[in-house]
């Protein structure tokens, strides 16, 4: 089923940035609604979200079938799965 692929696609855990700032590594099982996530360079993107600060290219080629990075910054969405570049 693709949808079940597309599921499949996040990593397993994800960095999470707690209320006092300080960096969590969870399970994204366990992402709610309204968290803030740190995702390095090379890193797969553990869900969907928007951009809060910073620039980078992503690979979404396994969403999209693109095959060159698109450009993200403040404000863009991002996608489960997509690799930071």
């Amino acid at each position: 089923d693709s949808v079940r692929e597309l599921f499949d696609l996040a990593p397993p855990t994800a960095t999470r940035r707690n209320s006092r700032g300080a960096e969590e590594v969870v399970d994204t099982a366990t992402l709610a609604v309204g968290d803030v996530l740190v995702v390095r360079p090379g890193e797969r993107i553990g869900g969907d979200g928007v951009v809060l600060e910073g620039a980078s290219e992503v690979n979404q080629a396994t969403i999209t079938g693109e095959p060159l990075p698109v450009d993200k910054s403040v404000g863009t969405e991002v996608f489960a799965g997509t690799v930071n570049g």
